[in-house]
């Protein structure tokens, strides 16, 4: 149902315009309905813009008030990505995704989310290439940021560094660790449940983990591919009923033609005794 991903700097515009359907190359494993994505809308404060390059420089500005390790590694963003559940009522859909979109504010901070869309467009490809509608859902970005617990603290000789001049840091590792990511799933069905949204997002099984995007739509293929293969199976056995049907029917009018040519030929004879009466 949820499914995270982490980006490094360089990767942030190519994932922001991924969302706001700017990119020029999808992934192979994307299928956009161009008709529909005019009903995509999004959930974010107008500060951060509508366009991909707009989000960026939110993101940028934002950036420049949290302190960053100089690694070109560091996980700069991160997007959760909210599938609609199957037992969510249509009606309520709008508003489980904007009680979803409070739920991650109040996890990660207003400010900090640089892009929030809901898409209504996107699906897979079945068998024969053509696109199924996939379940509605929500890409949530945002810079992980966490307390500086080092600001304004003197290092050993007593100096206060760049870092220890921030209150907050990047820190995805801080942020989203086990535990976490543990209560993040049963945290978000009592968020919905107090704001009256009829959607299961937790079930109480454990043993599980975050799925990524990837392996989401890898799964949403495969029972796709498990649909064609039952509704293929299931017209083969209409077929299969049908021929029987059409045996059974030969077989019963194979029966009344010789019943009747029986009959037939039993009377010729009986009434040739009568007439030698």
């Amino acid at each position: 149902m949820a499914a995270m991903e982490k980006y490094t700097d360089s990767m942030v515009l190519y994932k922001l315009r991924h969302v706001t359907r700017e990119s020029g190359k999808l992934p192979s494993n994307i299928d956009i309905d161009h008709n529909l994505s005019g009903k995509n809308y999004s959930l974010a404060p107008p500060d951060r813009g509508t366009t991909a390059r707009e989000n960026k420089r939110y993101y940028n500005k934002r950036l420049k008030e949290i302190y960053k390790y100089g690694r070109s590694d560091v996980n700069t963003a991160v997007q959760w990505v909210i599938t609609a559940p199957k037992d969510l009522p249509a009606e309520q859909e709008k508003a489980f995704f904007t009680e979803s979109y409070r739920y991650l504010n109040s996890l990660y901070g207003e400010k900090n989310c640089i892009q929030c869309v809901v898409h209504v467009d996107e699906g897979v490809k079945d068998h024969s290439g053509n696109h199924i509608a996939g379940a509605h859902h929500m890409h949530y970005t945002f810079i992980p940021a966490v307390q500086n617990k080092s600001y304004m603290k003197p290092n050993k000789k007593g100096n206060i560094t760049k870092q220890n001049t921030f209150e907050e840091k990047v820190s995805s590792d801080a942020l989203l660790n086990k535990k976490h990511l543990q209560q993040f799933h049963p945290n978000y069905q009592r968020w919905l449940d107090s704001h009256g949204i009829d959607a299961t997002v937790y079930s109480g099984v454990t043993g599980g983990k975050n799925r990524t995007v990837a392996e989401l739509k890898t799964e949403t293929r495969e029972l796709l591919k498990a649909k064609e293969q039952i509704q293929s199976l299931t017209q083969e056995n209409e077929k299969l009923k049908e021929t029987i049907k059409s045996l059974e029917k030969k077989l019963e009018q194979t029966k009344t033609a010789e019943t009747e040519m029986e009959w037939g030929s039993g009377s010729t004879s009986a009434w040739g005794n009568h007439v030698g009466w």
